[in-house]
């Protein structure tokens, strides 16, 4: 964008991140995704993967926080086994935890449904950046909301764009710029009839 200035974005300051680094600008381009299409487009977003990676994790802590008040009470000697058992399962929870980011998650930034001309759909939107390029790169699968998480009966439909387009010289996020450069993928994506 250029060095005009920001206009004031509904809710206070649109987040300002440092224009040559590629991870923070994914991360608040991300959460302005997220943010337009739970708003804008509709979309009730589903948490799942959030919840998985937070009940892994709760686990494992809690395995801990077990583990330090037992051994608080008794001697080494009579919970050395336990403190082993605790070790070790709280190291599978949290393996498990970063398998699921991997190898289910991937990508993911969004899972959400909702009604298209009387039909509920879901749409998952995975975003990247490659390093070295400032493009941002989102892809959106859709299915009907009555066929199960593993198929998608639509071709995924990419996007890819400079993070110039949505970012000020300054470094701050035009939310307005992205919405506008997603309006015309996510309307061809619903738009897609589905049997």
């Amino acid at each position: 964008m250029t060095d005009a200035q920001p206009t004031a974005t509904k809710g206070g300051d649109a987040p300002t991140v440092t224009k040559y680094n590629q991870t923070e600008m994914k991360v608040v381009c991300d959460e302005a995704l997220q943010q337009y299409l739970t708003g804008a487009r509709g979309y009730k977003q589903y948490h799942t993967h959030t919840d998985v990676k937070l009940l892994l994790g709760y686990g494992a802590c809690l395995l801990a926080a077990f583990d330090f008040a037992y051994t608080w009470k008794k001697p080494f000697e009579e919970t050395k086994y336990s403190t082993l058992l605790c070790v070790v399962a709280f190291f599978v929870l949290s393996g498990l935890s970063t398998l699921y980011a991997y190898l289910v998650q991937k990508d993911t930034v969004f899972v959400g449904y909702k009604v298209v001309d009387g039909q509920g759909i879901v749409l998952s939107a995975a975003s990247q950046v490659k390093r070295g390029d400032q493009q941002y790169y989102v892809t959106f699968a859709v299915r009907p909301l009555s066929q199960p998480i593993s198929s998608s009966q639509t071709a995924p439909v990419s996007f890819a764009d400079s993070f110039g387009k949505v970012f000020y010289e300054s470094g701050q996020l035009e939310p307005s710029a992205l919405a506008a450069l997603l309006e015309p993928v996510l309307d061809s994506v619903e738009s897609k009839k589905y049997d």
